[in-house]
């Protein structure tokens, strides 16, 4: 009976210990993966294509990459704020430091491009996020899914070789938060109080003031003599055109950054296509 009991105690532990093994090996392999395909947007050979495109940036650039899509449910809502806490939650459960990420939501029809990492921070600033995300919104709005993942892994990589070669790296910055509800509580007290003394002001000066029924009395008889009247009428017409703003495609500028629900600093672009 004791050798049964025995033979029982080793065999839980044999495996308790394989599905350990099994567990680790498929936490690896998820963190192994660049292309996370939980929408179902990508054939097999093109997830295959995809994922040979972030490991070459990856080696060109040491950035870490992924490219993500998603639906509403995975990401916990519709509101374009949850796609963004997915991939940055995604991005802050990695090792490495530095990482460049799009997300795809399809049900919700948006785009996001995530940066973390000083290095990849320095590197992508503001525009050229914007760059990025006015390539892959032109191939998402086609339909051409795998074309947005390949020209994103592409521009991406120029502009990195762009600011290591030329030193043109961005500052950057902590995004502004605001007023919060006690500052807008005190904004409006004081300003009540400067509108009071005022108005207070003002109406003291107007005390002695009286109204003047008999204008007349204040002409002189004879002073005005009007013979001719005359309307001149000018026509102007102003034309505004507006000046489109250049995008510094050479990059230096800022990266406004915000730090996540991990307590790591992201920056990101993003839009509906």
């Amino acid at each position: 009976m004791k050798n049964v009991r025995i033979i029982c105690i080793s065999s839980i532990t044999v495996i308790c210990f394989m599905m350990t093994i099994a567990l680790t090996a498929a936490v690896f392999h998820a963190q192994d993966e660049r292309v996370i395909d939980t929408y179902g947007l990508f054939t097999d050979s093109e997830i295959t294509r995809l994922e040979a495109y972030c490991q070459q940036f990856e080696e060109e650039t040491g950035i870490r990459t992924a490219i993500i899509s998603v639906d509403a449910e995975t990401v916990g809502g519709e509101r374009d704020k949850d796609s963004i806490r997915y991939i940055e939650a995604y991005a802050d459960a990695l090792s490495e430091d530095d990482f460049l990420g799009l997300l795809i939501n399809m049900d919700t029809r948006y785009y996001y491009i995530d940066v973390r990492g000083n290095d990849a921070l320095r590197i992508y600033t503001d525009s050229r996020q914007e760059e990025l995300g006015d390539a892959v919104v032109d191939r998402l709005s086609a339909g051409d899914y795998e074309a947005a993942g390949q020209v994103f892994l592409n521009k991406a990589a120029q502009q990195c070789a762009y600011a290591r070669d030329n030193q043109s790296y961005g500052t950057i910055r902590e995004e502004k938060t605001g007023f919060q509800a006690g500052d807008l509580g005190i904004a409006a007290g004081l300003a009540a109080v400067i509108s009071g003394i005022a108005t207070g002001i003002r109406a003291t000066r107007h005390k002695e003031r009286r109204l003047a029924t008999e204008a007349n009395r204040y002409i002189v008889p004879g002073t005005i003599n009007l013979h001719r009247n005359r309307n001149v009428f000018v026509s102007q017409y102003v034309t505004r055109v507006p000046i489109a703003e250049e995008k510094d495609s050479g990059g230096g500028g800022f990266t406004t950054t915000h730090t996540s629900s991990g307590g790591s600093s992201h920056s990101g672009h993003g839009g509906h296509f």
